[in-house]
């Protein structure tokens, strides 16, 4: 996702929780012990990322996300997952792509499967097939456009971090699950309309899940996406973007 490495350094800082206070440029330059040339172009970039905003009385802070703000990010999310859904339904895929959706899949129910026995790691695949459409999607300007989403740590699957199973959220594993089998069978039945309508509600539900583990207020079972005055904002944990689409 980033060119350079300045760049890549601030956002590593940015989620591990490292400029939850002020920072002025000079201390940013102290701090990635680069020049300000660099940590200008590193600051625009992830200001315009969503990632940083300046600070009231100067300098730069990590950006909190309101929930409701949060959700509108999730909603663009669910529009650009919609379109890359339906673009690649109506497209078509070739054997091998359709092979590799399959697989993917395979392994993600499997997966689902195992998460009362503490398999938690379909929450990762998801984001591996959700990938695999966007690079099938072919669509230059639709991965422009996901970019600046990719940046926020709380819109990637493999992001959430699930404690130990519920009722609750076995059901919304359920469904999540149910969403993925639909949007594959559509992709390879050529169906745009419910492929596109697949991949929204999982957007939606997958965000459900994320306001249902902040209403626990729990921190134990929230190390990446925290609560805070009902915000949510980027924390430790969080994956490096070098491996997220963009």
């Amino acid at each position: 996702m980033y060119s350079d490495q300045t760049t890549l350094h601030l956002y590593r800082v940015i989620i591990a929780g490292g400029l939850e206070i002020p920072i002025t440029e000079a201390g940013l330059c102290d701090l990635l012990k680069v020049s300000r040339t660099p940590v200008r172009a590193a600051v625009a970039t992830l200001l315009d990322l969503g990632l940083l905003q300046r600070a009231e009385r100067g300098g730069f802070v990590s950006r909190k996300y309101p929930v409701r703000e949060a959700a509108q990010e999730n909603e663009i999310r669910a529009g650009l997952d919609g379109l890359a859904a339906r673009w690649v339904s109506d497209r078509g895929c070739s054997s091998a792509e359709l092979s590799e959706l399959e697989r993917t899949l395979s392994v993600y129910q499997s997966a689902t499967r195992n998460y009362g026995n503490g398999c938690h790691d379909f929450m990762a695949i998801s984001g591996v097939f959700f990938q695999l459409i966007y690079e099938f999607a072919r669509s230059p300007s639709l991965t422009a456009c996901v970019r600046r989403s990719n940046a926020l740590p709380f819109l990637q699957p493999e992001n959430v971090t699930l404690p130990s199973a519920t009722p609750e959220l076995t059901g919304f594993v359920s469904d999540l699950k149910s969403y993925h089998e639909k949007l594959f069978e559509c992709i390879k039945c050529r169906d745009p309309i419910n492929a596109e309508i697949a991949a929204k509600k999982h957007r939606f539900c997958l965000f459900d899940l994320i306001n249902c583990l902040i209403e626990s207020h729990d921190p134990q079972i929230f190390p990446i996406i925290t609560s805070v005055s009902r915000g949510i904002y980027v924390n430790k944990g969080s994956k490096s973007p070098e491996s997220q689409v963009g």
